[in-house]
């Protein structure tokens, strides 16, 4: 018994499945630029320590308040681009 993929014709599961497939590859490479941007060293300017510890401090604030307060900051600046 021959899987109507191998025999040439494009059915859609098999469709489905090369879908599937490309979601996979691209999520894989959403997650590998994640990790590249963190693993690069960055030089933290201390107003942004302020606002992570004043954060820290305040146990009752939402994540949500804390991230938006740190990708609001501009100051943290890549160390290559010193």
């Amino acid at each position: 018994m021959r899987l109507p993929f191998l025999s040439g014709h494009r059915n859609e599961k098999h469709e489905q499945y090369l879908n599937n497939i490309d979601k996979v590859v691209n999520l894989v490479d959403i997650l590998v630029e994640l990790v590249d941007i963190l693993a690069r060293p960055v030089d933290i300017s201390s107003k942004l320590v302020d606002i992570l510890l004043t954060s820290v401090d305040k146990s009752t604030q939402p994540i949500h308040i804390v991230i938006s307060k740190i990708k609001n900051h501009k100051e943290i600046i890549p160390c290559g681009s010193l």
